[in-house]
């Protein structure tokens, strides 16, 4: 369903090879390389997907394919397509499965949604267990809302992040339930910088439950050793950095 609505509620690529570690080319597709899904259909029976590789060349050789045996004039003038190595192609959508390993969902948020932020700071306990600091919410009316759980993009202060990686968690509670929750995140996987979950919720009171686990590297450098380390070698550097720190919070 999230497919026949992509550009419209959603922005979706799939990729291939990352779980893999790559095996050459499958009947055109690239490994290690990702695609735009541009269009989805059900159709006379047929489910597909019209795929655009960003490199504007190099296309799937299988069924529905250009020039394919699947194809016929009636076809062509019913998904406008045309056929040229031009990078966009169609796939069934079971092919498409099979191909690719990875799909990436990116939430379109309209003039008619709502959005609320809120940072806080946390001691991470040394026990994985949801914290005693959580979120509240009210949901004046029922519909669908979606909860994100962030934390700071430290692409911002690349060398200030220190030897911790965090990995965040969440359980949405209806206030007053005691331990009853009403979904869970799932455990991110690759993109470790937020989780999410997209629900429809009853009008009331909410509480958004966190964990966050943490784990060190040995291999890298507290961030206070770092500052102290380059503090006169780099400073101009480091205080680019510091300032970076900031806008991560936007």
């Amino acid at each position: 369903q999230k497919l026949l609505r992509v550009n419209q509620d959603c922005l979706i690529s799939c990729s291939t090879g990352f779980a893999s570690r790559g095996r050459g080319e499958r009947n055109g597709i690239v490994e290690m390389h990702a695609y735009s899904v541009m269009k989805a259909v059900e159709l006379n029976g047929e489910r597909l997907v019209h795929l655009k590789n960003p490199w504007g060349k190099g296309e799937w050789k299988g069924a529905w394919s250009d020039g394919s045996k699947e194809w016929t004039p009636e076809w062509l003038r019913q998904l406008n397509h045309t056929f040229g190595d031009d990078g966009a192609f169609w796939i069934s959508y079971t092919d498409l499965l099979k191909k690719y390993s990875m799909f990436d969902v990116t939430r379109l948020f309209g003039s008619d949604w709502t959005s609320k932020t809120k940072w806080t700071t946390l001691e991470v306990p040394w026990v994985s267990d949801y914290h005693k600091t959580s979120f509240a919410l009210t949901i004046t009316r029922a519909g669908p809302v979606v909860i994100v759980l962030s934390q700071l993009d430290d692409r911002y202060f690349r060398g200030l992040e220190g030897q911790y990686r965090f990995d965040l968690g969440f359980r949405l509670h209806r206030a007053g339930d005691g331990e009853a929750y009403v979904v869970r995140s799932e455990p991110a996987y690759r993109m470790r910088r937020s989780v999410n979950v997209e629900l429809d919720l009853e009008a009331g009171d909410y509480e958004v439950h966190v964990r966050v686990e943490a784990t060190r590297n040995d291999d890298l450098l507290p961030t206070h050793q770092v500052i102290r380390k380059y503090a006169k070698s780099r400073r101009d550097k480091l205080m680019h950095t510091g300032l970076a720190y900031d806008i991560a919070h936007g």
